[in-house]
């Protein structure tokens, strides 16, 4: 086992100097543990790869890659290398190699780099103002990206003033118990949709009745 504590000015490592050539080690895993104040980083070679241990209160993510970097190559994998050698170019802008580091935590806490890696590039996506994708279940969901519940847009009775209007509106929702209509301010099945419907049908066909009464009487 090889211990990385503080390194130097020249950047050479304790463990560095005494491992002699560097090592091509063909993979690599990170784990956030618990270490001893003052070491930051132990590396364990196990078969052909290399286990690294590093205390996140005292050393971020990126900076352990890049202090791991000094006495071995690694691989983890094209995503996680690309964002390594990113953090290693933007070394000495505080506020990008933050970002880097922030992302590469993100995935040894979660262990899934393609879900990070993937959430981080939807989130840049909406910061560039680029349209996400919509909904792949339903064609009539405004949500966007990644969501479980659905919602539509909902339909207003426009002739009425705005303060009157909710009792007549509708719109289609599917979260926890499947597709509902709003309608008449209860979330209704298909089924039930239509039936008040019909019902609110046969009332207006009542109300066109009492029309033409006023107008015979005229």
């Amino acid at each position: 086992m090889n211990i990385l504590a503080d390194t130097s000015d020249t950047g050479k490592s304790t463990a560095s100097q005494e491992a002699g050539p560097v090592l091509a080690i063909p993979t690599a895993r990170f784990e956030q543990a618990s270490l001893p104040v003052g070491t930051k980083v132990i590396h364990e070679l196990k078969g052909s790869g290399l286990d690294v241990k590093y205390d996140p209160a005292q050393i971020n993510a990126l900076d352990a890659r890049l202090l791991s970097n000094i006495y071995v190559d690694f691989t983890e994998g094209e995503q996680v290398d690309g964002l390594r050698e990113l953090g290693r170019k933007a070394f000495g802008d505080t506020a990008s190699s933050s970002l880097y580091a922030a992302v590469l935590d993100s995935i040894d806490h979660s262990g899934d780099a393609p879900a990070v890696i993937a959430r981080v590039v939807e989130l840049f996506g909406h910061v560039r103002g680029e349209a996400p994708a919509p909904c792949s279940r339903y064609g009539w969901c405004v949500e966007t990206g990644a969501h479980v519940e659905h919602t539509g847009d909902s339909v207003e009775p426009l002739f009425l003033e705005e303060d009157r209007r909710e009792l007549l509106a509708a719109g289609l929702t599917h979260w926890s118990k499947g597709v509902r209509v709003g309608f008449l301010e209860q979330d209704l099945t298909p089924a039930d949709a239509r039936i008040k419907l019909a019902e609110v049908r046969a009332h207006l066909d009542a109300v066109e009745q009492l029309i033409d009464y006023a107008e015979g009487a005229q």
